[in-house]
């Protein structure tokens, strides 16, 4: 099962070969060498990108996706009549 290992996938993507801060910690011996730039907020600052406000507005969009797939779903198997 991939699911529960893809978390520290991207954590050591995001560490050892981008070199981007990992909630606010930055590992020595890393691929690449990334600084943030701009307004904090936008770029995650000191926090890496997670922290940033375009990644929460990336989760709303995941989040509105799967309430419009997921939630019909769940509509139209309740409006269906039981057979008996």
């Amino acid at each position: 099962m991939v699911g529960h290992r893809l978390p520290r996938l991207m954590g050591l993507a995001e560490t050892y070969f981008y070199g981007a801060a990992d909630s606010g910690m930055v590992a020595s011996g890393h691929l690449l060498k990334t600084t943030p730039m701009g307004n904090a907020l936008w770029s995650g600052g000191t926090d890496g990108p997670e922290g940033s406000l375009l990644v929460l507005g990336i989760i709303l969009l995941l989040l509105a996706a799967l309430l419009l797939i997921y939630g019909r779903k769940r509509q139209k198997e309740q409006v269906l009549p039981v057979a008996v």
